[in-house]
């Protein structure tokens, strides 16, 4: 999101979003009370999902806000539909806290309609919407790319129906289908434009397999050193849903030393396997119980050096998926 397209991050005086509190529910399943006690003396932000909430986080981090200090909370409402319910129980004829909220420009109809049904006036124009501190952002509020990103290689690259990842992002079928279709579309415009990059192209299934069994030993033996000498020079890391872009040596060995268990890397146990032709470990992690299901690296190879990494840290529920069990035995 482009502070230009949308001013509510470049503004003092109007709510600046940072993910806060727990997430909440329909208002239906809320007491009053409880509410009330959560939110007093605080702005409410209303964004669309649990991925805006995220992105919003990750931006306020980037700026070095604490906004929670500032007495802001975000909360996803799980889809634009429902902007009026939240109005209702947080607005002027409910709990009548200062509320505001971003919408992406495909769902600015609902939130107006939600303001208007709500006493927040009526007509409301754009102009009016961001008086009361409601802004439409023209490009998704994600800036496409980390939830795009996540949709696509859980649909198109693992073959997930849309309703399971839907489940895993916290986010509605139809939000899901929209971002994959975006994502198809950004796709096509980097390969017809020759801009398509980090496609696995090892320079033999032997070379892929004898640079996967570098990648493993070398994270056995604990030597991040050795895994960096794996990687080529513009080597792409990242982590969707979340907005992580790491490019290089310098920094993707920096996030394997401090990152992952907190650069404790024997208490992650790697397992070779495969995600639609392509090579990956599913890591396992000690918890002091012993080694349960957390995450999964997918890789491309450049001839014989790794180009990209693509993680899913904290998503047990790929497991199955990949015919992978949920722990090991120590």
């Amino acid at each position: 999101m482009h502070p230009r397209q949308c001013s509510v991050l470049s503004t003092s005086e109007r709510a600046r979003p940072q993910a806060h509190c727990a997430r909440m529910q329909a208002p239906r399943t809320l007491q009053r009370q409880n509410t009330a006690d959560a939110f007093v003396g605080r702005t409410v932000v209303l964004v669309e999902g649990i991925s805006d909430q995220r992105v919003l986080q990750a931006l306020a981090a980037r700026r070095d806000r604490d906004l929670d200090a500032e007495s802001i909370s975000v909360v996803p409402i799980g889809g634009a539909q429902a902007i009026g319910r939240f109005l209702e129980l947080l607005g002027p004829r409910g709990l009548d806290l200062r509320v505001a909220g971003l919408c992406d420009a495909a769902e600015e109809g609902d939130f107006r309609r939600g303001l208007e049904r709500s006493g927040f006036g009526s007509e409301l124009t754009r102009d009016d919407m961001e008086r009361l501190g409601f802004y439409v952002c023209v490009e998704d509020l994600e800036d496409e790319p980390a939830r795009q990103r996540a949709v696509l290689v859980l649909r198109d690259v693992l073959g997930w129906p849309a309703r399971d990842v839907a489940e895993l992002l916290d986010d509605s079928v139809a939000s899901v289908n929209s971002a994959l279709q975006r994502a198809r579309a950004t796709l096509e415009r980097e390969r017809a434009a020759g801009r398509l990059a980090r496609e696995h192209a090892p320079a033999s299934s032997d070379v892929e397999a004898a640079v996967m069994g570098r990648f493993l030993a070398a994270w056995e033996a604990l030597d991040v050193d050795g895994l960096v000498a794996l990687l080529a020079d513009d080597a792409v890391m990242t982590m969707p849903p979340e907005p992580m872009r790491l490019v290089g040596t310098d920094a993707i060995g920096d996030f394997f030393r401090t990152v992952p268990a907190g650069g404790e890397l024997e208490r992650i146990r790697l397992v070779a396997t495969r995600a639609n032709g392509q090579p990956a470990f599913a890591a396992y992690f000690d918890d002091g119980r012993g080694f349960e299901a957390y995450g999964v690296m997918v890789f491309a190879l450049a001839n014989d050096v790794v180009s990209s990494i693509t993680g899913f840290a904290g998503y047990p529920s790929l497991f199955p998926k990949l015919g992978l069990s949920l722990d090991l035995e120590s």
